[in-house]
């Protein structure tokens, strides 16, 4: 899951083209990105209804960014580069698992403070 800081930093217009937004959520949604993938723009700018200097561009903002983090290339039949998102804009299980604990202990206490009746 990605952390508070990227969900904040994707929704940021400023920091972020909305159109490079939308592509990173529709990458995350199709692929594994924890760990290195080869992103082909060719093939996903048709799915996703973007020109080739939309996506490319978009990809580049991101690396810009530091959401996604360039890797090594691959050597599968072309040598193309390869991505991930950047592990510090990932949560982790633990920190998952806290978060859900702190906020259903704030849940049952706001749920025994009375409430105004009025």
């Amino acid at each position: 899951m990605l952390s508070f800081v990227a969900l904040r930093l994707l929704s940021d217009p400023e920091r972020v083209a909305p159109v490079a937004a939308r592509f990173f959520l529709r990458l995350c949604c199709d692929l594994d990105l924890t760990k290195f993938k080869v992103i082909k723009t060719r093939n996903l700018m048709h799915s996703y209804g973007l020109n080739p200097f939309a996506a490319t561009k978009a990809l580049a903002d991101l690396v810009a960014i530091g959401l996604l983090e360039p890797g090594p290339l691959s050597t599968k039949p072309v040598r193309q580069n390869t991505y991930r998102i950047n592990p510090a804009y990932l949560l982790t299980r633990e920190e998952l698992e806290q978060h859900f604990s702190e906020t259903r202990k704030q849940r049952e206490r706001e749920s025994l403070t009375p409430q105004d009746s009025r």
